[in-house]
């Protein structure tokens, strides 16, 4: 239980604990799949519905820190896009060809997330 103290009251309130799931896009400067979905998905992704859900987090591609998850495989090329929930990896796509299979694997992912995590 968390006790909050407000106005000289004692509230008791639960803890809900809330997983969370965010889709980690590993990206570089010269890679120009990075660009194509920068320039298709990348401004309409905020936006849409599967950001409420699966927010998206950029990150620069380091072969030497590219672990995205305990227990998971290295990331090796850009673009990579690695669902996690709480530390764990759900699920990747690698590479980028078009904004519609983009969407339909994001889709996918969504629906193997654990019920915690959405």
């Amino acid at each position: 239980m968390r006790f909050c103290r407000r106005v000289g009251v004692l509230l008791a309130a639960p803890i809900v604990a809330q997983a969370s799931a965010q889709l980690v896009m590993y990206t570089a400067a010269d890679c120009a799949a990075c660009l194509a979905f920068e320039r298709e998905v990348g401004d309409r992704y905020p936006r849409s519905d599967v950001a409420s859900v699966l927010p998206l987090k950029r990150r620069p591609y380091d072969p030497e820190d590219a672990l995205p998850a305990s227990g998971s495989a290295p990331v090796r090329g850009t673009p990579t896009f690695v669902a996690v929930c709480d530390g764990r990896e759900i699920d990747r796509i690698v590479g980028y060809q078009s904004d519609e299979l983009f969407w339909m694997r994001v889709e996918a992912i969504i629906q193997r997330l654990p019920p915690d995590c959405r």
